[in-house]
């Protein structure tokens, strides 16, 4: 008789070894990162031994941590390839998703479960890119980006309309409150370069475009411009779709939420000729459901 630890917990184990991150680990596995977090309690929990050491920016492995992930990552690897030999090279109930990595952490995943548990057979691989719609199709079924709202030779449709407002931590606000967006100048501006055009589509709609910050912090990506924003570093733009726990915490606010400025949404990309199979119609549809389930939700707390 083998005396094995829960083997999902070793899944999950691997996934966070190797990637020294709870929240990445997370996004792999299509996870939410309190369910990363659970299963590795768990683990540590049944060895009696203390697998990572948590730290600002990550985690990183303890001693044991570090020989019981090179006997268990070889094992892994043993048993994907007999499994690989065993089956067919791409099975039919897998569907390849491709989406933008803010996206997927932080309206995605934290939804995926419920799509996972309503059809448990099918197995979801799933990437964080923002590269070429088109070209991504390459390498999944689905494709999740922003608008333009038509791309050349593919299937699209949008299914989460998206706007801009400036947020910022609650505190930022008590020293000096804003009272029109021209004050704006006197505050740190939090850019994402992978949304660049925000600030000025922004500014444009509130009547106040050329308006120059005091100073100004970039990032690459938009959910560490959030971090920021939720730290109190400055004020960020922010998307709506993406900040709902944010906003129900008061970890953000919103100065001006009468000045909302619509911009591209999302959309589900496919082969043309893949439009009609059912996973991808199936998972289609539960993203149109779920857009709309939080549009009635957030109407319903105004």
């Amino acid at each position: 008789m083998y005396r094995l630890p829960p083997l999902n917990a070793l899944r999950v184990f691997e996934a966070v070894a190797r990637h020294e991150n709870f929240s990445r680990a997370a996004a792999e596995l299509c996870v939410t990162h309190g369910a990363v977090s659970k299963q590795i309690g768990a683990l540590e929990k049944w060895l009696g031994l203390k697998l990572f050491e948590r730290t600002p920016s990550g985690v990183v492995l303890t001693r044991a941590g570090q020989a019981y992930r090179g006997e268990i990552a070889g094992a892994l690897e043993r048993i994907a390839a007999a499994t690989s030999r065993l089956l067919p090279r791409d099975r039919p109930d897998t569907l390849h998703i491709s989406a933008p990595p803010t996206f997927t952490a932080k309206w995605l995943l934290p939804r995926l479960s419920q799509f996972r548990e309503r059809h448990p057979f099918l197995e979801i691989r799933l990437k964080t890119r923002r590269d070429n719609a088109v070209s991504s199709l390459r390498g999944a079924d689905i494709v999740i980006r922003r608008g333009p709202d038509v791309w050349r030779g593919v299937y699209s449709r949008l299914f989460l309309e998206e706007a801009i407002t400036p947020v910022c931590h609650p505190r930022l606000l008590h020293a000096a409150p804003l009272r029109s967006p021209a004050e704006l100048r006197h505050y740190t501006w939090l850019y994402a370069d992978v949304r660049a055009a925000d600030w000025e589509a922004w500014l444009a709609h509130a009547a106040v475009a050329g308006l120059a910050p005091l100073h100004s912090l970039r990032f690459d990506h938009s959910s560490l411009a959030l971090k920021a924003a939720v730290d109190g570093m400055g004020i960020a733009m922010g998307p709506r779709a993406m900040i709902r726990d944010e906003l129900e915490t008061q970890q953000l606010c919103m100065p001006f939420p009468h000045l909302i400025a619509p911009t591209p949404g999302y959309y589900a990309i496919c082969s043309r000729n893949d439009r009609g199979d059912p996973k991808i119609s199936r998972f289609c549809d539960w993203l149109a459901d779920e857009a709309r389930a939080s549009r009635e939700a957030a109407a319903a707390r105004r």
